[in-house]
């Protein structure tokens, strides 16, 4: 089964250089020492997003999150509540933490499933339209994602799965964290470090409000 699931996942991957005739490695060590992902990290997730989006506590202790969440279409915490659970599914199929993918929808969209790149990454990890999101209808179809905005998950599970799945190989090819990261968000292992220690530095950060 891991043998298969590690298939799936280069299968996936943002296709530089995944031909058929290319050699399927072994996860390198750091995949391998992912931690173990409970059900339980999905409401430890959530109440670090709902504290991360928080941007001021009035008297009464109610928090008020970001205006982007607040003002949407849907109950802000459910919605949140809802990304907490499937980032947290999907880094259990791929043995990634689940804090470096919650991680990864912060620093690329504070968890905003409206928002669109400069290149037209969609979803809240932005999958690029023309790489790893190239197949994935939410990424493709302005209509699709303007009647998601209304449901809870906002369609986000297929983007998630998608992200994922791209990570964990990315960082399964480049040896580590930094160049996988780095790899998601450039195609290369070597380019896009700096984007890579921000997502590593937004994991630490949610880490934190949890502690």
């Amino acid at each position: 089964m891991h043998a298969f699931a590690i298939l799936l996942c280069s299968m996936l991957a943002l296709g530089c250089g995944a031909g058929a005739g290319a050699t399927i490695q072994r996860p390198h060590a750091e995949s391998r020492r992912a931690p173990e992902v409970s059900r339980g990290e999905a409401p430890l997730l959530a109440r670090a997003f709902e504290q991360r989006l928080t941007v001021w506590t009035r008297r009464d202790g109610e928090r008020v999150l970001a205006r982007h969440c607040r003002r949407g279409p849907v109950d802000c915490r459910a919605r949140l509540s809802a990304f907490a659970s499937m980032l947290a599914s999907a880094a259990r199929d791929h043995a990634l933490d689940p804090f470096l993918l919650g991680a990864l929808a912060v620093h690329e969209s504070m968890l905003n499933p409206a928002a669109l790149g400069a290149r037209g990454e969609a979803g809240i990890v932005q999958l690029h339209p023309r790489g790893v999101g190239r197949d994935v209808p939410y990424v493709q179809d302005a209509a699709l994602r303007e009647r998601c905005q209304g449901q809870v998950d906002a369609c986000q599970g297929p983007v998630v799965e998608r992200a994922a799945s791209a990570l964990a190989e990315s960082i399964r090819r480049c040896g580590g964290l930094d160049g996988g990261l780095a790899r998601y968000a450039s195609g290369r292992c070597g380019a896009g470090l700096a984007q890579a220690r921000g997502v590593l530095e937004e994991r630490d950060r949610l880490r934190a409000l949890i502690d």
